[in-house]
């Protein structure tokens, strides 16, 4: 019992252990979706921002609470622009319309376990690549896509990432 999920309590997520939690995503989505709870997913995700902003504070040095606010209200947009850029994404190579409420979970799953570790320094490509692989899980088994499906989707949403960064980037130029 001790490795159940803390805070929440086993029935919220039917009995997922922790070692599930952090090392088996496709069991979560498995059981998250056949009891209809993906949307307690998010309910993990705010916290876990939260935290991540914290452990932000404590390894800057100077201005820990600018950087701490910086960093939760990127990982906040970051979470929504992803969220719409799959969910789009998704459409384009499925050829077929999905709901949103399939795509954001994985999403918010996907920020909310790289938040584990990514305030660590030098931890960034090791997170980042978890975050993508968690993601992808997601959405292999929770939109019925195929894996070759989701890595085009995946590499897509990069493709409209770099987009809108680089306009951003030339709109601040001028």
């Amino acid at each position: 019992m001790a490795e159940t999920l803390c805070g929440v309590g086993p029935q919220a997520f039917n009995r997922l252990h922790l070692r599930e939690v952090l090392f088996a995503p496709g069991v979560v989505y498995k059981r998250l979706d056949k009891t209809g709870g993906l949307f307690r997913l998010l309910t993990g995700f705010f916290p876990l921002a939260g935290l991540y902003g914290v452990m932000v504070a404590l390894v800057t040095p100077e201005a820990r609470i600018g950087a701490a606010l910086l960093s939760v209200t990127n990982a906040l947009v970051m979470a929504t622009l992803i969220s719409l850029c799959a969910w789009l994404a998704l459409q384009l190579v499925g050829r077929k319309r999905l709901l949103l409420g399939r795509v954001v979970p994985a999403v918010a799953y996907g920020f909310g376990m790289s938040f584990l570790i990514a305030w660590v320094p030098g931890s960034l490509w090791l997170s980042e690549f978890w975050k993508w692989t968690v993601m992808g899980i997601g959405f292999c088994r929770l939109t019925g896509l195929r894996r070759g499906q989701v890595l085009g989707a995946i590499a897509l949403v990069w493709l409209i990432l770099m987009g809108i960064f680089k306009m951003w980037l030339v709109l601040l130029a001028r």
